[in-house]
């Protein structure tokens, strides 16, 4: 099997995954697993979307997916306002795959497509919003939202205590440097 290929066929995925194929349909079906359908019907999943979902699970990543997928991937959603360029850019500098949505319409359907590792929202540019997604997301049925940081001022005493009750894993400040946002998302994806 060629390991540099970006896309997997659900029979492919489950010799990786060392499942059966029904058992491969099965998480596609339920919404545990992202597929996309070619022109003619066939199933295919990409190799990202895959890795994601084994680390999810805290299943044993396959030799060949680790090469060029072994960084995090780190969804950074901001409203409609907000500036991705300087966060994408700490997170690609902390070693991180970076992925971006900007306004409430992109951020729900990135979360759904982009099967995230951990996710960071912009506190200023979400405003008031920010606090209730994790809420909204733990509220889904059957779905464990990846760790959830939160971006904003590590200074303000009542935002880190609002950022904790909400069920953040943390409050990173925006200037933070590339290797305590690495260590930070590191030990929150240790225990997933």
């Amino acid at each position: 099997m060629d390991m540099e290929r970006r896309y997997f066929t659900t029979h492919e995925a489950g010799q990786l995954l060392g499942v059966s194929l029904p058992t491969v349909i099965n998480w596609i079906k339920a919404g545990r697993l992202s597929a996309h359908r070619t022109p003619g019907g066939h199933r295919r999943i990409e190799r990202d979307t895959l890795v994601a979902f084994i680390r999810r699970h805290g299943l044993p990543m396959p030799p060949e997916l680790l090469e060029e997928s072994s960084a995090p991937r780190v969804l950074v959603l901001m409203g409609s306002k907000g500036d991705l360029d300087p966060i994408l850019d700490l997170v690609r500098r902390a070693g991180l795959r970076a992925m971006g949505a900007k306004g409430m319409l992109s951020i729900g359907f990135a979360l759904g497509q982009a099967a995230p590792d951990a996710v960071i929202l912009d506190l200023a540019s979400l405003g008031a919003r920010a606090m209730s997604i994790f809420a909204e997301l733990s509220a889904i049925h059957g779905y464990r939202p990846p760790p959830l940081f939160a971006l904003g001022d590590t200074s303000d005493e009542r935002l880190r205590k609002r950022v904790t009750e909400a069920g953040f894993f943390e409050l990173i400040d925006p200037g933070a440097e590339p290797v305590f946002l690495r260590q930070r998302l590191d030990w929150a994806l240790v225990g997933r």
